[in-house]
């Protein structure tokens, strides 16, 4: 998944799986997703976080983990991109201040931060 939305040009954040609740909560209200892609076994946290910040349970998705009723699987959705053969986006050019991702600390020493990364300089020898 992280390489798709590398190609698409959509940034993206990598949340600490071991946060407490409030780190949760001071990073999603820091990042505001419009998507959350969670371990099973942390399902429970990322609805209860998201319903903090007002993010419908509908945009959690599992990503890896036991499928949970009703909720979508990030397995099921590549099954059903391949049995519907929808074509690939093609890639999407990135501006050299174009947010990649960013990586968001446990918050160990003060409130969680974020390190932001860009699309890399690529250039011809």
């Amino acid at each position: 998944m992280l390489h798709a939305l590398l190609v698409i040009t959509t940034p993206f954040a990598l949340l600490p799986a071991h946060g407490t609740q409030f780190e949760m909560l001071h990073i999603l209200r820091t990042v505001q997703p419009t998507r959350l892609f969670v371990h099973a076994s942390l399902l429970d946290k990322a609805i209860a976080a998201a319903s903090e910040i007002g993010l419908s349970e509908e945009f959690i998705y599992i990503l890896e983990g036991e499928p949970t009723k009703g909720r979508l699987h990030f397995d099921y959705v590549i099954q059903e991109v391949r049995k519907r053969k929808i074509p690939r986006v093609p890639v999407k050019p990135a501006k050299k201040d174009t947010l990649a991702y960013l990586v968001m600390s446990s918050g160990t020493s003060g409130l969680p931060k974020g390190k932001f990364y860009g699309y890399p300089i690529i250039s011809s020898l």
